[in-house]
């Protein structure tokens, strides 16, 4: 069996990579990027893929039908049509978990068989395209962190101390407003910070890396993580408490019961600010949204350090509601999602 991952961005790999791994010795195994793949993601996809074994082909490939796969994975579910074959099996496993409407909304007449986390997450998305078979398997980008298999993350530093990872999205995030107050933070704190792909990629987004740089070499306790260690899971086994905003990262992280403090506290552009609830609606699940009852929440970023103090120091205080929410959100936390996912596709080619 032929099966291709395609994989327009450097932050679909995490998600993909487990369940590439699972598939059989048998299966022959491709990932294909598009046009839109900047050089710069290519760079660092290459050499993981190579060292696997996959070859990395573009899209192109897939269009013209010189490769034609009988399994298609996809991320996102727009361009089905002119990707897959007449007589492709496509999947839609989605880059991330989070509180954008996407989630829910992203689907296709073209896709076959969609995978999420948890019943949650599948009767949600059944409620927006009711025709599509929809499993709820868990979220295959943690299974290698669930499972004990992480390799040994070189970029994390290993002096003593309450270990922070600050990890801000790109866009709605809170790096414009948080940045800086980092500088204030105690300095036997060992901070971690692990950007968004697009803010090293996307040109409109590189005065955060002059930000964010500007940080971390003004305080030796801070580590900024290059874009060459673009899997976060190093860094969360790592963490004593995470950082971020009402993200993917926050419900992720619920999964090793550890502190969690968002900063509500976001940076819009101008135009956004004029209409901010009308365009924080159109982006973000507000239901899912009242669902994170099971982080620290910090109203403005000043804040942020006192909850994280608060949050160290009571590491147990929000247990309950982050087993809730592992259960409600996360689906299985086993380790065995890819697997799941493998059979499932097997078991649906073979029918």
């Amino acid at each position: 069996m032929n099966i291709v991952f395609h994989t327009p961005h450097l932050y679909y790999l995490p998600q993909f990579l487990p369940v590439a791994r699972a598939c059989p010795d048998q299966w022959e195994v491709c990932f294909s990027h598009s046009r839109k793949t900047t050089e710069t993601e290519l760079a660092v996809m290459r050499p993981v893929l190579e060292e696997e074994g996959w070859p990395l082909v573009g899209e192109n490939e897939l269009i013209s039908g010189k490769i034609k796969p009988d399994v298609l994975f996809l991320g996102q579910s727009a361009r089905v049509g002119q990707l897959a074959q007449d007589s492709t099996l496509t999947v839609l496993l989605f880059h991330g978990i989070g509180v954008k409407r996407v989630y829910y909304t992203d689907t296709h007449p073209r896709i076959d068989i969609r995978f999420v986390e948890s019943d949650y997450r599948r009767e949600q998305c059944l409620v927006h395209s009711p025709d599509v078979a929809t499993h709820a398997v868990g979220f295959a980008k943690l299974d290698p962190l669930l499972s004990g298999d992480l390799a040994p993350d070189p970029f994390l530093p290993v002096n003593p101390g309450p270990k922070i990872l600050y990890a801000p999205t790109f866009y709605p995030g809170s790096i414009e407003v948080l940045a800086n107050h980092i500088r204030q933070w105690p300095d036997q704190w060992q901070i971690v910070i692990k950007p968004h792909q697009f803010t090293y990629t996307n040109p409109y987004y590189r005065y955060q890396v002059k930000l964010l740089t500007a940080v971390a070499r003004s305080c030796p306790n801070v580590t900024l993580l290059p874009l060459s260690d673009y899997n976060i899971l190093g860094a969360y086994d790592w963490a004593d408490l995470l950082v971020s905003e009402a993200s993917s990262t926050a419900i992720e992280f619920a999964a090793l019961d550890r502190p969690i403090v968002v900063c509500d506290q976001i940076h819009l552009r101008p135009h956004h600010r004029l209409f901010k609830d009308r365009f924080l609606a159109r982006r973000i699940d507000g239901d899912l949204l009242a669902q994170l009852d099971f982080v620290h929440h910090a109203s403005r970023a000043v804040e942020v350090a006192g909850v994280i103090e608060h949050g160290l120091n009571h590491p147990n205080e929000l247990a309950g509601a982050r087993a809730a929410s592992r259960k409600k959100l996360l689906g299985p936390i086993d380790g065995g999602a890819a697997e799941r996912i493998v059979e499932l596709v097997e078991q649906r080619f073979q029918a």
